[in-house]
């Protein structure tokens, strides 16, 4: 659990969790960031709703310091705590929001027939 009031503990086990091998900030693809935001805190992540906003507000310091502010402005967006509400409405809630964030992101790449996505 993440104690709300240890912002140097939040994170470096936020660095550690999306960047598991220690590269710096900056190196944090906008990609990660959703995922990390939108699912991964909500699902896998072992803190309590309530713990979100510092979480989300130490990851944005961290992109912010790292001069990412497009990347860090993920983290306090409209569009996250949409997100962050409806997977506390229900599983199904919450994973239709982050799929249609996923897909209305500029980082997903298109699905288009003209180029195929592999692995």
């Amino acid at each position: 659990m993440t104690r709300a009031d240890d912002t140097s503990e939040v994170r470096d086990r936020l660095l550690g969790r999306l960047l598991p091998d220690g590269g710096p900030a900056s190196s944090l693809a906008q990609e990660d960031v959703e995922r990390f935001c939108w699912y991964e805190l909500p699902v896998k992540w072992m803190a309590e709703p309530a713990e979100y906003p510092h979480i989300l507000t130490a990851l944005a310091g961290l992109l912010q310091d790292a001069d990412r502010p497009r990347t860090a402005a993920v983290c306090t967006s409209g569009a996250t705590r949409e997100i962050l509400d409806a997977w506390q409405h229900s599983p199904d809630q919450g994973r239709a929001a982050y799929r249609r964030a996923v897909d209305a992101s500029p980082v997903t790449p298109p699905d288009t027939a003209l180029l195929t996505w592999g692995r």
